[in-house]
């Protein structure tokens, strides 16, 4: 028996965004960070932690989205290139490779230095020490 595979539905996902642009508009903030894990840093993760999947229709096991105000983008490494072109509504997100997170500064930069972040709490160490430092007065 092999493992579940989650099928997601990409067609939602402008609305998905639009909604959390305009929540992220009542908070004050500039963008919000989805990263592919769990509170346990699963690399496959239960149904129910499928947020990324829900957001962008990436199912992946490894990726990240970042959602701003003028923009938003699914970051993930070179297993997936193919795969994400085909679930991802490239309307609405671009896609960036993580090359060792050189595409996470250049983008991330755009973001002025008053603005604030929100960075979901399930970001792994290593995700966490890369990108951090963008944010640390901005992150909420």
């Amino acid at each position: 028996m092999g493992a579940s595979v989650i099928v997601t539905d990409y067609s939602k996902s402008k609305h998905r965004v639009h909604a959390l642009r305009a929540q992220l508009s009542r908070e004050g903030l500039t963008g919000f960070i989805i990263p592919h894990t769990d509170e346990f840093q699963n690399e496959y993760l239960p149904a129910c932690a499928e947020r990324l999947a829900w957001l962008t229709g990436f199912t992946g096991s490894a990726g990240t989205a970042v959602v701003l105000q003028d923009r938003a983008a699914v970051f993930i490494d070179g297993r997936y290139v193919l795969q994400v072109r085909n679930q991802v509504d490239l309307d609405v997100f671009g896609i960036r490779r993580h090359r060792c997170m050189v595409g996470w500064r250049f983008w991330l930069g755009h973001i002025a230095n008053n603005k604030r972040v929100h960075l979901m709490p399930h970001f792994s160490v290593f995700q966490a020490v890369v990108v951090a430092p963008f944010f640390l007065p901005k992150i909420t």
